[in-house]
């Protein structure tokens, strides 16, 4: 897929991609500006055209699984102690694959759901261990899908698959206790969902639905009735080309925010959460940003988040430091970087993972943020 093909088809294709750092060549880089300390690895696979990314984290090892779009080929690697133990590529009929999401269920079984847009199929897998190989458990229509998420929607133990598609294909795959899946239709206002995620927003113990919709311009929110049902609402509007956005408390008053990022409108939207009200801030200008990561990097609940763009070869960090908001570019050196993956290792640490879309190149960053 060529670099002009995928930039005039962002919007549909909305190139889901988690990523990840999985084995090195090169040697560490070590950069010092505005009161950041950033440590960066390269790394090379033999994947390309990722589009989508799922982990399984264990005691003493990751197992990370990794989706091709063109081949519809997943690769399949083992790490320990940050050394690859096995690579192993499995030949899936899923060209057009969007998303994919794996967990270890409490008897040991390894899940895995992939999104194949070409096909119009979600699958659900099982990863044999001893062979490490898939092997198909269902197979579910759905035309154009967008992405795949992991929730406990009903509050039972077992998790579930979350699906998001254009049309009224939107659905929920419920968890019969590992004795299968049973299909749960969202319902037909679900429609045109570029990206989903699983919330418990109002905090009552059952995992909320938001989705980006791009026919509602913006975000909306599936209540959990708890009796498998969602109730739709608009959560923040006025915002159109949503590729990604990210749910969290930026400002510290407990209250949930959002954190868009626009294709269409090539910038930044922050809407702070004030009361259950949202105030709307566009917040720069990022030409074709593609991934945000909001991120506590001060420690202190102050606005900080991570922008790629998939022009770009670098990564845009925005925090606050001193009642300010700064901006620094973090060099990744990636062709076609997309979605970014975040993890906290403490107050002031964090590894940023991220990939190229045309290479198969990795990055990882570790970020820490310096006293003044």
């Amino acid at each position: 897929m060529s670099y002009k093909n995928i930039t005039s088809t962002l919007t549909r294709v909305n190139l889901s991609l988690v990523l990840f750092f999985i084995g090195g060549l090169y040697s560490p880089y070590e950069s010092k500006t505005n009161n950041l300390k950033w440590t960066k690895k390269e790394f090379s696979t033999s994947a390309r055209s990722v589009t989508s990314f799922a982990e399984i984290i264990e005691e003493e090892r990751e197992l990370l699984f990794f989706g091709c779009y063109e081949t519809g080929n997943v690769e399949v690697y083992e790490r320990v102690n940050g050394q690859t133990k096995f690579k192993k590529s499995l030949i899936l009929p899923a060209e057009g694959l969007r998303d994919i999401s794996a967990f270890k269920s409490g008897d040991g079984q390894y899940t895995v759901a992939i999104a194949s847009e070409l096909a119009g199929t979600v699958m659900v897998l099982q990863f044999l261990e001893d062979s490490h190989r898939l092997t198909l458990v269902r197979s579910y229509r759905a035309q154009e899908v967008s992405s795949i998420a992991i929730s406990d929607l009903n509050a039972d133990g077992f998790p579930d698959f979350l699906v998001g598609a254009k049309h009224r294909d939107s659905f929920w795959l419920e968890n019969k206790k590992n004795q299968g899946f049973t299909k749960r239709s969202l319902g037909e206002q679900f429609v045109d969902i570029k990206q989903i995620r699983s919330l418990d927003y109002n905090k009552d113990g059952y995992p909320d639905i938001l989705a980006a919709s791009e026919k509602q311009k913006g975000i909306v929110i599936g209540i959990n009735n708890t009796d498998g049902t969602f109730e739709l609402k608009p959560l923040v509007t006025g915002v159109s080309g949503v590729l990604d956005f990210s749910v969290k408390d930026i400002d510290n008053d407990q209250d949930q925010d959002i954190v868009v990022a626009s294709f269409k409108k090539k910038g930044i939207t922050v809407f702070k959460n004030v009361g259950g009200k949202f105030v709307k801030h566009d917040f720069g200008k990022i030409k074709n940003p593609t991934s945000i990561a909001a991120i506590d990097l001060s420690g202190q609940g102050d606005l900080s988040f991570l922008v790629s763009s998939f022009e770009k070869s670098y990564v845009t960090l925005f925090y606050s430091k001193g009642g300010e908001i700064k901006e620094t570019r973090l060099d990744l050196n990636l062709l076609e970087p997309t979605k970014l993956s975040v993890q906290s290792i403490d107050d002031q640490h964090f590894r940023v993972m991220a990939s190229s879309f045309a290479t198969g190149r990795f990055t990882e960053i570790n970020l820490n943020l310096l006293s003044e």
